[in-house]
């Protein structure tokens, strides 16, 4: 038996556990099933985004079940496949330059350059050719950067809080544990995402730090609008922000020169990260591509 985990994440950043199933097998009917049964426990409502492993008979049923719902591929997961099929032919440096040259195309924020640089990529790793068309460009819009940006994700590149309440379960149970054993750590966590939920409320409604109260007197309309829409925590977020604003240094520079520039978020030694929340999104260039410069 296989227990398929869950995740969704809440407006405070947040992973909340919302369903567990025991399935006996990973087919397109199973994955179906789940999707489904999901969808009415949840009178109708479905996610916009899902990140999975990218196994071929989950994309089929999600596609096929959850019509309007994006689907991402876990950066992770596609390093451990390309571990797999590469690490032990490449050896250690060839394989990190490898990887590194993946992850500068795949963090290409705009098609063209994304393009440009998978052509090199290509050219320079001829041996890997093969595996890189067949299995990931193919599917490039559920892992390139240059089109995940434009559907909201929070921050997630991978699977990994999926992976974490996974890692929990396991360190309460094993193979000889009981049903009713894994309920009970289910519902343990549950409890534990509650209490979280309630503190969290209480917090929000304690009295604001005045240390720095920028957004009071430069920010006041926008602050107003903030407080309609937002929660508690992102409002803090928020007003952190625009205090922090006020510590910019600004400088007069060429746009021609500014034009000329290509950026593309690098990530060193090739490693994914989530933490990423300044990195720019598209280029300049594409950015005032429409204004009128006169």
């Amino acid at each position: 038996m296989i227990l398929c985990v869950v995740i969704l994440i809440d407006n405070h950043n947040r992973s909340r556990l919302v369903a567990t199933a025991f399935v006996s097998d990973e087919t397109k009917e199973t994955f179906s099933w789940l999707f489904s049964s999901i969808s009415k426990a949840t009178n109708g409502l479905i996610p916009k985004l899902l990140y999975t492993d990218a196994d071929p008979a989950m994309v089929t049923a999600a596609s096929s079940t959850w019509t309007t719902t994006k689907h991402h591929f876990c950066l992770f997961h596609i390093r451990k496949n390309l571990e797999k099929h590469f690490l032990g032919k490449y050896g250690g440096e060839k394989w990190k330059e490898f990887f590194t040259a993946f992850c500068r195309t795949r963090n290409s924020h705009v098609e063209f350059i994304f393009e440009e640089k998978w052509a090199a990529l290509l050219q320079k790793y001829d041996d890997a050719a093969n595996y890189l068309q067949r299995h990931l460009y193919k599917c490039r819009e559920a892992w390139a950067l240059y089109f995940t940006h434009c559907a909201f994700n929070a921050g997630v590149q991978s699977t990994q809080r999926v992976e974490s309440y996974n890692g929990i379960i396991k360190n309460n149970i094993n193979g000889s544990s009981s049903l009713i054993e894994l309920e009970r750590t289910i519902e343990r966590l549950l409890i534990k995402e509650s209490r979280y939920a309630q503190l969290n409320n209480t917090i929000g409604k304690l009295p604001v730090s005045r240390e720095e109260d920028y957004h009071d007197y430069y920010y006041k309309k926008i602050d107003i609008y903030c407080q309609r829409y937002l929660t508690p925590a992102l409002l803090k977020l928020q007003r952190h922000e625009m205090n922090r604003s006020m510590h910019y240094r600004c400088c007069i520079t060429n746009l021609e020169n500014e034009l000329e520039k290509q950026f593309t978020a690098e990530i060193p030694n090739g490693i994914f990260s989530e933490e990423m929340f300044d990195a720019c999104v598209i280029e300049l260039k594409q950015l005032i591509a429409d204004l009128d410069m006169k």
